[in-house]
């Protein structure tokens, strides 16, 4: 009886240990997700900012329309978009804090959008005010997503 009771006591601590690995492999695989997704963000920001700098001075510089609309089309629009897939695929693996976090970059990303939108079909735009007012939405932009990298390292680490 007593070889017994050994025996399955065994055998319940070897199920427990297989199931605390079992959880922890979870864990360590959701960590990897995120991290992947949240680096996506990061790299998918910084070729968004290249090609957002890029139609702004096309903007400012007074080129052709034909060579604004270039610039915006091919380099621009598919930027934003590969930035709006990074952030939307972080925040379906993302914890709650996580979510939230990149939920406040929304707006400095959209008021950045509506900005270059903006510009790009006006007519007469003060390129000094337009850029001032552009790079300071910019760096509010990038100090966001700085925030919430350093939020979110604390997830995957």
């Amino acid at each position: 009886m007593i070889g017994a009771l050994t025996g399955l006591t065994g055998s319940v601590l070897v199920l427990v240990q297989a199931r605390n690995s079992q959880k922890a492999i979870e864990e360590a695989r959701q960590s990897d997700v995120r991290r992947e997704a949240y680096a996506e963000v990061g790299t998918s920001f910084l070729s968004f900012k290249t090609e957002i700098l890029g139609v702004r001075n096309f903007i400012v510089q007074g080129t052709t329309a034909t060579e604004r609309q270039h610039q915006y089309n091919v380099k621009y629009i598919p930027s934003y978009a590969q930035l709006q897939q990074a952030d939307m695929t972080a925040r379906l693996v993302a914890t709650e804090s996580g979510k939230k976090a990149l939920a406040k970059a929304i707006p400095y990303r959209e008021k950045l959008k509506d900005m270059i939108a903006v510009a790009y079909r006006s007519e007469q735009l003060d390129g000094n005010k337009f850029t001032k007012e552009f790079d300071t939405a910019l760096m509010r932009y990038e100090q966001m997503i700085q925030t919430i990298m350093d939020q979110v390292d604390e997830e995957v680490l």
